[in-house]
Order: C-alpha cells, then structure tokens, then sequence
C-alpha cells in the first residue's frame, strides 16, 4: 500500500495544474454568486464535500477497474468514463447559477476525474515489468515535468 501510493503521487505530479486552476475558478465562482462575506462558508462547503466525495472515490473506482473487465479492457472504460463526466461536471460548474448547483459540478468533477485517475495509477503497474518499473516512471516524469 505505502509503495503504490507513492508511486502514485510521484506519477501524477505533473497533473496539479489542472486541479489547481479548477479550485481557483471555483473560488471566484463561489464569491461572484453570494458574495465576499458568504464567500468563505459557501467554498469550505463545496470544497470539503468535494474531498470526501475525492477520498470515498478514487479507492472505489480503483477496486472496480481491478475487478472489471470489458471487450475495451480493464482499465480503458473506466478512463473514458472519468473524462467524459469529469468534463460534464466542469460544464456544470461554469454554467452555474447558484451554490447548490456549484457543488453538484465540483463533486462530479471529484467523482469522475478520480475515476480516470485510478484507473491511470494502475496502468503502469500492468503494462511495466517489476524490474522496469522504476525506468518507466523516471521516462514518464521526463516527458512530463510537474508545473512550477
């Protein structure tokens, strides 16, 4: 368990970027539709559902692309499947008129871009060698060097 999240967080390091950029667009989202004195209240909510909903997820869409398997693959489907909701539910979050609706989007970004996130830390571990493991991931983090 220690060494497979390690390795997960070193993979996904270049992947913050994005994360980052949503939780900043969802702070100014939140503060144009209740204002700056609500501001604070209404974002601890969004956020920390949103990060239950993010701890309850990846673990759960992990198991699940470990144990399904479909014509496309194990892990494939459940790839497309975060992508495609995660964008949906980024959709939702721009397009939102009020907090409720802002919640919505940010919890179905959680839950579908760790979909995809799960089932991308498992792709390494199936396709690599134990003894290339190590190689891989450098060659991975080269080609993708985290933002600064």
């Amino acid at each position: 368990m220690g060494l497979h999240l390690s390795l997960r967080t070193g993979v996904h390091e270049h992947q913050r970027a994005v994360p980052a950029a949503l939780a900043r667009h969802t702070a100014v989202e939140v503060n144009s539709l209740v204002g700056i004195k609500e501001a604070p209240n209404s974002l601890a909510l969004v956020a920390g559902i949103g990060a239950l909903v993010s701890m309850i997820a990846n673990p759960f869409f992990g198991r699940m692309s470990d144990r399904r398997s479909s014509r496309l693959g194990m892990r494939r489907p459940w790839m497309v499947i975060g992508l495609v909701g995660g964008s949906v539910g980024i959709l939702v979050l721009a397009l939102a008129p009020n907090i409720p609706v802002v919640l919505l989007g940010w919890c179905m970004a959680q839950l579908f871009f760790n979909a995809l996130l799960a089932a991308q830390v498992a792709v390494l571990p199936d396709q690599v060698q134990p003894a290339q493991r190590g190689l891989a991931l450098v060659s991975w983090e080269s080609a993708c060097p985290p933002p600064r």
